[in-house]
């Protein structure tokens, strides 16, 4: 949008009587303005900008009869300042029991704490938009996967360390004859793990953590043959303590 002009002149956000209206420019003149409905966590953040006349992009979506306004805009991110040379956070996502496994690794390679993380309440939620954020007053649980990336991001942030991942674009999708089992593929089915791992992604470096991938190739074999029965850890969290060593460069 033009500074000069209060924004887009086909599309912008106006706040007026104590709400949010999107202004649609219909040609000729003409125009309409609607109510923009959302209790999105980066709102603020949204209207801030809108206040402050700083440019964002806006894509109108019709689906199901509703139209619906895509928002998005760049920052500048800040300078890690929780980085691999104080350790780092390995993240392993399972299917049963459902949860994140989480291994606070040292920069020596030794674990230093590790916890998991339920995802069930998450997946219990009725819809998409529940599992992504929590509607004012809703009836559904109150964990989403944003709360979910905060927690991790804030663990992180704890020790001062990077968070280490699967690669995003490598993450494994199960198939049928693949052996990862008939339940785990209605739950990968049901969870968006990419979407939760995204949201991490995002959230560390928005918070100045270092974001670390690695390939997550034979991490659950690795884990489960040495490190489980190596220092009484459940497979899952032996798996988040190889990607988390892997990540600082150390080879099993």
């Amino acid at each position: 949008g033009d500074k000069s002009k209060r924004g887009n002149a086909n599309l912008r956000l106006e706040p007026k009587e104590g709400a949010l209206w999107l202004r649609v420019n219909l040609g000729k003149g003409g125009h309409v303005h609607a109510l923009v409905k959302t209790s999105h966590p980066h709102l603020k953040t949204l209207l801030q900008r809108v206040y402050a006349s700083l440019p964002y992009n806006v894509t109108l979506r019709l689906r199901e009869g509703q139209v619906h306004a895509h928002f998005t805009w760049s920052e500048e991110l800040p300078k890690p300042v929780h980085t691999r040379a104080n350790g780092a956070l390995g993240i392993d996502v399972n299917s049963d029991p459902y949860h994140l496994a989480l291994a606070v690794v040292s920069p020596d390679g030794n674990l230093v704490r590790y916890l998991t993380l339920s995802l069930e309440e998450v997946d219990a939620a009725p819809n998409k938009g529940a599992k992504e954020i929590v509607l004012f007053g809703a009836p559904f649980p109150q964990m989403n996967r944003w709360k979910i990336a905060h927690r991790v991001v804030a663990l992180a942030e704890e020790h001062g360390v990077a968070i280490a991942t699967e690669r995003l674009k490598h993450l494994r999708k199960s198939r049928r004859g693949d052996g990862s089992g008939k339940r785990f593929r209605q739950k990968q089915h049901r969870f968006a793990y990419r979407s939760l791992l995204e949201k991490v992604h995002s959230l560390a470096r928005r918070r100045g953590v270092e974001v670390l991938e690695v390939d997550p190739r034979d991490t659950s074999t690795i884990g489960t043959l040495k490190y489980a029965p190596q220092r009484s850890l459940s497979k899952d969290v032996a798996a988040a303590y190889v990607i988390g060593r892997r990540a600082l460069g150390f080879e099993e």
